[in-house]
């Protein structure tokens, strides 16, 4: 029985030490510094502007073989979210809280906006391409 409580408390221990699949956290939580924040916002930014730039394009080179119609509904689609994305955080970036809630706010909203648009485009791909 004392075995079993080792292994339990070692699995419990591992578990919660494990790496983060969050390289924009593991950044944030390793720096101390709204100059280091800064850093990891601005990579984190564009290592998530790469992933919906991939995801563009595959989602609609599907829509386009899909539909030459669904294409152009899709590019008016993107124009907007664009729109929308650079007006999205815009309240965390005009510095309403503080240096620190602009370099850690508005780079985590701005996150979650691409990341979801992502996730958007690859599903539509994934529908489309089947």
């Amino acid at each position: 029985m004392r075995h079993l409580w080792w292994i339990v408390f070692a699995l419990a221990f591992s578990i919660g030490h494990q790496a983060s699949a969050d390289p924009y956290s593991d950044c944030i939580d390793a720096n101390a510094t709204n100059a280091a924040w800064a850093d990891c916002t601005e990579t984190e930014l564009k290592r998530q502007e790469a992933l919906l730039t991939a995801a563009w394009k595959k989602a609609s080179q599907s829509m386009k073989r899909f539909s030459e119609e669904g294409f152009k509904m899709l590019l008016e689609e993107q124009r907007a979210w664009i729109r929308y994305k650079d007006k999205a955080c815009a309240f965390f970036g005009a510095g309403l809280f503080g240096r620190e809630g602009t370099v850690l706010h508005y780079g985590s909203c701005m996150a979650k906006i691409i990341s979801g648009r992502t996730s958007d485009l690859t599903s539509l791909e994934e529908f489309v391409s089947k």
